[in-house]
């Protein structure tokens, strides 16, 4: 097929709900470069073109009309620099295709959702395709961003996204996630900024899930140097999961949403910066979770459950409740099921901020509960320090948790 380049003529600002600092918000690298590839089949430039719905596979030129015409197999990218691209309906990116910005700048290359996006979603991925240097405003609008529910192979890479709905008034079990890809196999996340998960502020008169990465039942995940902050509830959840490697993230300021830690009052649910329990689930299984760096967590650092943990070199503090904690106090029938093959090593935790709904636990840094113990169970909790550089022992009891947060599922 021939290449086209469309230039655009006019730049059309798109009227925009956005209320913070751009320059706040604008990917940096972090870490090292992406391993993405540059382009694939042929390649259409597609410029804003004073269009003013992207989303509209009728008009010409548009994004979806792309999308359309050329389908699977090919690489499309913006051209149009520091101008957003409108969109008023979800745009379905084809599979084994690459769609990105024209420089490794992601804030020069904008989509925003218009009002008519209300509740939906901005991006849905194909199998196998690749989304890269995109800057993609959900400007309160689109409850979520990315989504790659079931895909198989896909890689977001090197982008900004933000701004979910967080005015939901009626409903329940209402859930906002900056990407969501539930039941994925073989998803790369990385290098990417996410903010405002349905928060900041919460304007929300119902309970709200805001996740900036919801991750259910995943297969075969990688997340890596993210910058994760500001969400309703959990940064990064992969309940049910196996085989998911989380390392070298920045997560902060997470539950947003939870009602203020006093005398007689419960924890906001969902709201640790990365979690995976309720090892009920048929897998929970094969996380590592390596070098990520934490503050400001609504409840814990770190709560996972499951079979082979592997949990190194994390710094977490400011969280509200425990840096690590290793537990699950869900029950199965016959009875309580255990977390094994276990190692919390070389970590640096803080003091929690708040303890109160169990009074006397004022030092749990590092929590480990129900776990199996039994000879050749791999159990490693040693070399782990306080932010302060003193070494700490790991707080193990057989306590069981009263049942005070929300239901994952």
């Amino acid at each position: 097929m021939k290449k086209t380049l469309f230039i655009s003529l006019a730049l059309v600002i798109f009227n925009c709900s956005c209320s913070t600092t751009e320059n706040e918000l604008i990917t940096k690298s972090i870490g090292k470069p992406s391993k993405v590839m540059s382009t694939i089949g042929t390649v259409y430039y597609i410029a804003q073109g004073g269009i003013s719905d992207h989303s509209n596979a009728s008009t010409p030129n548009s994004i979806a009309w792309y999308f359309k015409q050329y389908g699977a197999g090919n690489t499309y990218i913006l051209n149009t620099p520091n101008t957003y691209y409108g969109i008023n309906s979800k745009l379905t990116v084809p599979a084994k295709s690459i769609f990105k910005g024209n420089s490794t700048t992601a804030s020069e290359w904008k989509i925003a959702a218009g009002s008519a996006l209300v509740n939906g979603t901005m991006l849905t991925l194909g199998d196998s395709s690749t989304i890269q240097y995109l800057y993609l405003n959900a400007t309160r609008n689109a409850s979520t961003i990315v989504s790659a529910n079931s895909s198989k192979n896909v890689t977001i890479a090197n982008c900004t996204l933000l701004e979910t709905k967080n005015n939901f008034t009626t409903g329940t079990s209402i859930y906002t996630s900056l990407i969501m890809c539930n039941s994925s196999d073989g998803i790369t996340i990385q290098d990417c900024l996410l903010r405002r998960a349905g928060s900041e502020p919460i304007l929300s008169t119902v309970d709200v899930k805001g996740y900036g990465i919801l991750a259910w039942s995943i297969k075969n995940a990688t997340i890596i140097r993210n910058n994760i902050a500001y969400t309703a509830t959990c940064g990064i959840d992969i309940t049910g999961s196996s085989n998911v490697f989380i390392d070298t993230n920045v997560i902060s300021y997470t539950g947003q949403n939870r009602p203020s830690l006093t005398s007689g009052t419960t924890v906001g649910p969902l709201a640790d910066a990365i979690t995976a329990y309720h090892n009920w689930n048929s897998l929970d299984e094969n996380f590592t979770i390596t070098n990520n760096t934490i503050s400001y967590a609504g409840n814990h650092g770190i709560h996972v459950s499951g079979k082979v943990l592997n949990i190194q070199n994390n710094t977490i503090s400011n969280q509200q409740l425990s840096g690590i904690m290793v537990d699950d106090w869900r029950t199965t029938s016959p009875g309580n099921e255990y977390s094994e093959n276990v190692i919390i090593k070389n970590n640096k935790c803080g003091d929690p901020l708040s303890w109160v709904w169990q009074p006397g636990n004022s030092n749990r840094k590092i929590f480990v509960d129900r776990v199996n113990n039994g000879t050749g169970i791999t159990l490693d909790y040693t070399t782990n320090k306080d932010i302060s550089g003193v070494t700490l022992v790991v707080n193990s009891t057989n306590y069981h948790l009263p049942t005070l947060f929300g239901a994952h599922q």
